[in-house]
C-alpha cells in the first residue's frame, strides 16, 4: 500500500492554527486517511494548541509533529 504524506508548517501566529483546524477537517471529511500520513512542523507552543482543538482528536493516529527547538 502506497502511502501521501502532507507536510503543514504552523509558525508566527495564532491565528494559523485557526486555519491549520479548517485543514485538517477538509482532510477528514474528503481525505482518505488511510493512506495518508500529516506531519505538522511547528513549536512546542502551537504544538500544545493544536492539540487542544477539536478535529485533533478525530486525527491524533495520523499526525506527528515535528517541534522547532528555536525559542520564540
Amino acid at each position: 500500500m502506497n502511502k501521501n504524506a502532507i507536510f503543514i508548517c504552523v509558525f508566527h501566529n495564532e491565528h494559523y492554527i485557526r486555519l491549520l483546524e479548517l485543514l485538517l477537517e477538509s482532510i477528514y471529511l474528503f481525505g482518505k486517511l488511510r493512506a495518508t500520513d500529516i506531519i505538522i512542523y511547528t513549536t512546542q507552543v502551537f504544538k500544545n494548541k493544536i492539540e487542544n482543538t477539536s478535529i485533533f482528536e478525530n486525527l491524533q493516529h495520523i499526525i506527528y509533529f515535528q517541534i522547532n527547538k528555536r525559542s520564540e
